[in-house]
């Protein structure tokens, strides 16, 4: 923020900072599409701003209630998650509300939750948008899913998200990740469609930030080798024995994503 105290940058995960729609055709290579979905587990729902942003932005607030500001932010982890996201191992946290397109122009920004409402405006980069709603949002190191309710796109009017805050429970992240395939209907098919299918599924299920954090480190290293052209074999092998490892210290068995991905 610009009112005296330095505005932090965004460095933990890089998602795409444009509205997309993933279509499998001809149009799109394999080689683009996994790495696409890897970096942002893929969501066409993302709110957008369009073109990219110019190169200098800006941000201000304007605070209406709030707590001190000056306070540390817990270390949360924030993220969209699909029309799919179903909150049964959340509670509801509140409401962000954008108006305009904040990657053009200053957009106006407001959060509410139990006992704080904030406004402000705000100008920038997709990242930098939400390390700035990390600031109002989280009151916990928790995992917060953001759920856009109707428009998407800022372009196109104003974008209404409810915020969720999931409930910790490190053996049901695991025991996700381990039966993805069985629970995401991505059991079949193309490899790189099934895996597309499971991330997403797996990025609306997690609970906690260790496991939400794994998942981003994940996708970063999926990505990074994608663009060097590496084979993925070692990444997946070294994933897969972490979470057999995991699996067994939380005593969950048997563990099939691990599995299969010692095979690749």
């Amino acid at each position: 923020m610009r009112d005296g105290r330095a505005e932090k940058q965004c460095t933990r995960d890089r998602e795409p900072s444009h509205l997309l729609v993933l279509r499998y055709g001809d149009a799109v290579t394999r080689a683009a599409f996994v790495a696409f979905f890897f970096v942002c587990a893929c969501r066409s729902q993302d709110i957008a701003g369009g073109a990219p942003p110019p190169a200098s932005t800006s941000s201000g607030t304007t605070i209406v209630r709030s707590e001190m500001l000056d306070a540390a932010v817990p270390d949360c982890s924030m993220h969209l998650v699909s029309e799919a996201f179903q909150p049964a191992h959340a509670t509801p946290a509140g409401k962000v509300r954008v108006e305009g397109d904040y990657m053009r122009t200053l957009a106006k920004v407001s959060v509410e939750r139990t006992g704080y409402t904030w406004s402000g405006t705000f100008s920038g980069p997709r990242d930098a948008l939400f390390d700035f709603l990390r600031q109002h949002v989280c009151t916990a190191a928790h995992v917060y899913a953001l759920k856009p309710e109707g428009n998407k796109d800022p372009t196109k009017g104003p974008v209404a998200m409810s915020v969720f805050e999931m409930t910790p429970d490190e053996k049901g992240d695991v025991d996700a990740i381990c039966n993805a395939s069985s629970r995401s209907g991505a059991d079949a098919g193309n490899v790189d469609v099934r895996d597309h299918a499971i991330m997403q599924w797996i990025e609306d299920t997690l609970t906690t930030t260790k496991w939400d954090a794994w998942r981003k480190s994940f996708a970063r290293e999926r990505a990074d080798l994608v663009a060097k052209q590496g084979a993925p074999a070692t990444l997946f092998h070294a994933r897969g024995d972490n979470l057999t490892a995991a699996a067994a210290a939380l005593g969950v068995t048997p563990c099939p994503v691990a599995v299969e991905w010692k095979k690749r």
